[in-house]
């Protein structure tokens, strides 16, 4: 069968989604809000020189395909997708309160406790006799409370703290190995009317992330590096054990 072939140019956007490559009913996440889906092939070439001619050139080579390099850079640094650039696990917190929290003050200094994001604060002494002033003896942050120099509470006292909390998330960060995923590009076309042109990576393993901002002036992202792995599940007479692109011309 004679396939036609008509100009095309292409522009691509839309919605990277995975799910774990070994667990194929799982449903598909949107990794949401990613900029960069690239594919890098890099061959290996062997050349035999033309010793016979005295201005040299080339009389054999042979080539292969050595791998095929991955980079995606997202710019939604939701949970789950912290989890995975982190090779570690998220979990949802629900929101609670906290009663008589034991911890220990230190002036000049921030307490940490062991929900983020306190409101209504209550801090007492140990034997719960004293009700300490908050803005003045202490001052709640997101991440606790800093007991000020000034502070009535003294130095290394132990102190109980009462509080509300919202709903928060945790990551845990570099609790497991590198997981093989599966990737999808739903993508479509900016430059031909929105048509769709749809990406199958069938199996990719990316690095851990590098270089993600905590601290900084510029929006945080997270770029990932890996490489296309061979899927021995994609079976059949010329089907890419690789990667599949679908287009709509």
């Amino acid at each position: 069968m004679t396939v036609s072939v008509s100009s095309y140019y292409f522009k691509g956007v839309g919605t990277v989604h995975a799910r774990v490559h070994a667990s194929p009913t799982d449903p598909l996440r949107p990794l949401c809000n990613s900029s960069e889906l690239k594919i890098d092939i890099n061959t290996k070439t062997e050349v035999i020189r033309d010793y016979d001619s005295p201005s040299g050139g080339t009389a054999a080579m042979s080539s292969y395909i050595e791998d095929a390099n991955i980079t995606l850079t997202l710019h939604d640094l939701n949970h789950a997708n912290l989890a995975m650039a982190y090779w570690g696990s998220s979990s949802q917190v629900a929101a609670g309160s906290v009663t008589d929290e034991v911890v220990t003050a230190r002036k000049g200094s921030l307490v940490r406790l062991a929900r983020a994001g306190a409101s209504s604060v209550v801090v007492k002494s140990s034997d719960g006799l004293t009700t300490f002033v908050a803005e003045t003896d202490y001052t709640p942050t997101g991440a606790g409370l800093i007991i000020p120099a000034t502070s009535t509470i003294d130095d290394n006292e132990s102190i109980k703290v009462s509080y509300s909390y919202g709903a928060q998330v945790t990551v845990e960060a570099m609790t497991s190995g590198a997981v093989a995923l599966y990737l999808l590009l739903d993508g479509v076309n900016s430059m031909m009317d929105g048509k769709p042109r749809i990406v199958d990576l069938w199996k990719v393993q990316f690095e851990a992330a590098k270089g993600i901002d905590l601290k900084g002036d510029k929006p945080a992202a997270i770029q990932l590096t890996g490489k296309l792995l061979r899927d021995d599940s994609q079976d059949g007479a010329g089907v890419s054990k690789y990667f599949r692109e679908t287009i709509i011309p």
